[in-house]
């Protein structure tokens, strides 16, 4: 049985993509992409980027394009 709490108005819903890139010389360096499914908005990522700080970056421009809405 699912959560029987509702999803709020406040909910995103994201995927990530995750993959082991070959940098040469027998390297590998992993990969990413988030993509904000509502939006469409994508972001790329190597390995050791700040991937949260991204996912808070993309809830603060949701939440300035809902203001500017008047929604």
């Amino acid at each position: 049985m699912g959560d029987p709490r509702p999803f709020s108005r406040q909910s995103h819903v994201f995927t990530v993509y995750l993959w082991l890139e070959d940098i040469g010389e027998g390297q590998s360096e992993w990969r990413g992409r988030i993509e904000h499914l509502s939006t469409g908005e994508a972001r790329y990522c190597r390995e050791g980027t700040p991937v949260i700080s991204w996912l808070l970056q993309m809830f603060a421009s949701i939440d300035l394009k809902h203001e500017e809405r008047g929604n």
